[in-house]
């Protein structure tokens, strides 16, 4: 089996989501969200990120269209070292 790159759309939709209500070190704001996406080109990837709408996620359901952007998180010593996937929804 042979393994190759390729670009994405960066497109997906919601399968499920959480609210984290509840704090770990200080790292994010409260609440917090946490989505799990399926990609359009394969649909049985699941990828995890944060939610760019609403804190609570109360503007989230199953099957939203969303689309991938990246979230720069700093280190304590203020560097912008880090990149999570923020997922947000998708205006066509």
């Amino acid at each position: 089996m042979t393994w190759e790159w390729q670009e994405l759309s960066g497109n997906g939709t919601i399968a499920s989501w959480i609210v984290n209500r509840h704090g770990f070190g200080g790292a994010f704001p409260l609440p917090s969200t946490v989505v799990l996406v399926r990609l359009a080109e394969q649909d049985d990837l699941l990828l995890p990120g944060g939610w760019a709408g609403s804190a609570d996620g109360v503007d989230l359901s199953v099957g939203l269209s969303v689309v991938v952007g990246f979230e720069d998180i700093e280190s304590e010593g203020g560097d912008s070292d880090q990149a999570v996937l923020s997922w947000g929804p998708r205006h066509d």
